[in-house]
């Protein structure tokens, strides 16, 4: 039974994402309403299970690692300063706008600042899939949306620990913060001493079957899962890896062998769950909270990530890509509203307008990103 729906969630996201692109919008987008309708919103043909969550999550990774391989380090640390004030900007904007709307509908003070840490979360695997499809992933607004993701997500996991902890009565921040000092450390010993191109090298003379397309999904899963066990995202670990891949000789081989398998079966399945999971029936009892949230959601990053990237230097209309490119929260936001419910800190209702405000910006930041784009000055790319 579960490969039929494995066949027909592939099936309707790619018939999905060919009907949005006819009218100009991303793929993506179609991959999400796709999981919509199939899901218990509306059809009800499948449902989200351990399966496709951990097929949703390889998906993911696999996204964040492309990413990675695309990313011109030199143009990274140029937007570095950016990058920073782009990430406080989108954590201090959210987490303030958050925790005042939800006090407001009369939540406690616990529940409202662990709505605040909820939207602090930026899960840009939506937006990087956007800029891909539009060749503008390598521009300035790009390379500034990936620097402060990763920053975004540090600060906002920092900020979860400490408000979960104390709302449990069991704090280590401090402990947190070695873990994650340490993560870091690690990478950047491995990417001096150049060790996946060496091993790269070493693998390719052996001469094995997909030998080096196996040793990177190897090194891939390990940062991964070494990377959420330091307290950052998986996600991080991946895109880290891939900067690491991207500055070896065999960035594109690798890129070439890793793109079908992804595409074609974990990134579609990625971006179908975060529809499937959206159960809309819920919604109707906390309507004004929702709407509420999501406006909070959505209006916090473009002015918070915005006025950041504007402080550094950049024009207005590049400012609002870069606020539009940091809106989606996914995977992230779900596991942190996910670790509320689960230890009573924010109520199922609340959960359920956490789960909604992840669909709405999901979807809209495909349609404001290419709009963005297409006014104003023409983005900067940048040559590999």
């Amino acid at each position: 039974m579960f490969l039929l729906q494995l066949a027909v969630i592939l099936f309707f996201t790619k018939v999905a994402a060919f009907l949005v692109k006819k009218i100009s919008l991303p793929s993506v987008m179609g991959e999400v309403l796709a999981g919509v309708v199939l899901g218990p919103s509306i059809l009800g043909i499948i449902q989200y299970t351990e399966v496709l969550s951990h097929m949703a999550e390889i998906g993911v990774i696999l996204l964040m690692f492309a990413a990675g391989l695309e990313t011109d380090v030199n143009e990274l640390k140029e937007c570095g300063n950016t990058s920073i004030l782009t990430a406080l900007g989108g954590v201090v904007l959210p987490f303030v706008g958050g925790s005042a709307a939800a006090y407001f509908f009369g939540s406690n003070l616990y529940e409202s600042i662990f709505i605040g840490t909820i939207l602090t979360a930026t899960s840009v695997s939506i937006t990087v899939q956007t800029l891909f499809e539009m060749g503008k992933l390598k521009s300035r607004e790009g390379l500034t949306i990936l620097g402060a993701a990763v920053l975004d997500d540090i600060l906002g996991i920092i900020i979860l620990t400490l408000i979960a902890g104390v709302a449990v009565g069991e704090t280590s921040i401090m402990l947190l913060l070695i873990k994650i000092t340490a993560f870091f450390f690690l990478c950047w010993l491995i990417y001096r001493w150049q060790l996946v191109k060496r091993m790269a090298k070493i693998i390719t003379r052996l001469r094995l079957q997909e030998g080096l397309l196996s040793f990177t999904i190897i090194v891939i899963f390990t940062f991964a899962y070494i990377s959420e066990k330091s307290g950052v995202a998986a996600i991080i670990g991946s895109y880290i890896v891939g900067i690491m891949f991207g500055q070896t000789p065999y960035k594109e081989r690798v890129l070439k062998s890793i793109q079908p398998f992804s595409i074609s079966l974990f990134i579609p399945i990625f971006f179908a769950t975060i529809g499937i999971r959206a159960e809309l029936e819920h919604f109707s009892a906390t309507i004004g909270f929702a709407i509420t949230i999501i406006g909070v959601a959505i209006l916090s990053k473009i002015l918070g990530c915005g006025l950041g990237a504007k402080m550094t230097g950049m024009d207005l209309m590049a400012s609002i890509r870069v606020g539009v490119g940091m809106i989606p929260r996914a995977e992230v936001a779900l596991i942190v509203a996910s670790i509320g419910l689960k230890n009573g800190i924010i109520s199922s209702p609340t959960f359920s307008s956490a789960v909604a405000m992840v669909l709405i910006t999901t979807i809209i930041t495909p349609i404001m990103l290419k709009y963005s784009f297409a006014v104003g000055n023409e983005t900067r790319l940048i040559k590999s």
